[in-house]
């Protein structure tokens, strides 16, 4: 009984039925069942899908209240959770709660808390939590770089958007198209034309298709930073 409980609240959360998927949850207490890890980490899942971290917090305060036993698994699901309702101070908060038990932070849930730092402009924040990640001994994904490089462009650090990027490569990560029109996308906001074209040379000869994204922060970077040849010719192509 307790599994197909555990896959129908996974089924729901999957789409978003968050609501639904916490009377699934209910459910197993009616039952005079106890809900373990595993139904906890899809309810706190679901609320994520759904960008509602008030509730998964609160089911992993829950969580911790009955014993069932704290697990990265439903901490990484609430700081996503965090990250989608743009909650980030509560995502750093969770990271310090986990620290507090000794629960080692897996890269997900480093992902997580770096793309809501980025959500919320926190440039400096996201450099912190790459940092601590490698302290950590773990090695960062080319996800959690492109992450911080949003970060860094949305905080007004394309300087800092830019180093990552060329880290990335030194590191042997090849840089997808997410990455590539991460740092682009810094650059048009610091108006720095010159290196968004380079860039944009760049991902091509990568053979990486650029997207509409690519090109409207290439032609954007062009025309802040005076180089209205540039954009004809992006145009023209």
């Amino acid at each position: 009984a307790m599994d197909a409980l555990v896959k129908s609240i996974r089924s729901l959360g999957r789409r978003s039925l968050w609501e639904q998927s916490l009377r699934v949850f209910a459910d197993i207490h009616s039952m005079a069942l106890t809900p373990g890890a595993a139904a906890y980490k899809e309810a706190i899942g679901a609320c994520a899908s759904a960008a509602q971290p008030d509730a998964a917090l609160a089911l992993l305060e829950d969580m911790g209240r009955r014993g069932s036993g704290l697990t990265v698994a439903a901490f990484t699901a609430a700081v996503s959770a965090c990250d989608k309702g743009r909650r980030p101070e509560k995502a750093l908060e969770l990271l310090g709660e986990m620290a507090a038990l000794s629960l080692q932070p897996s890269n997900a849930t480093w992902g997580a808390a770096i793309s809501a730092c980025a959500r919320a402009k926190k440039a400096q924040w996201a450099l912190d939590l790459l940092r601590k990640m490698e302290d950590c001994s773990l090695q960062p994904s080319i996800m959690n770089f492109s992450s911080a490089i949003s970060a860094c462009g949305k905080g007004g650090k394309p300087e800092a958007a830019l180093k990552l990027f060329r880290e990335m490569q030194r590191r042997a990560l090849q840089p997808d198209a997410v990455a590539f029109n991460a740092t682009i996308t810094a650059c048009e906001k610091g108006k720095t034309p010159s290196v968004a074209l380079e860039l944009f040379a760049e991902m091509t000869s990568l053979d990486l298709e650029p997207t509409v994204v690519t090109y409207n922060a290439v032609i954007s970077a062009c025309e802040k930073g005076g180089r209205p040849s540039e954009v004809r010719r992006l145009m023209a192509d």
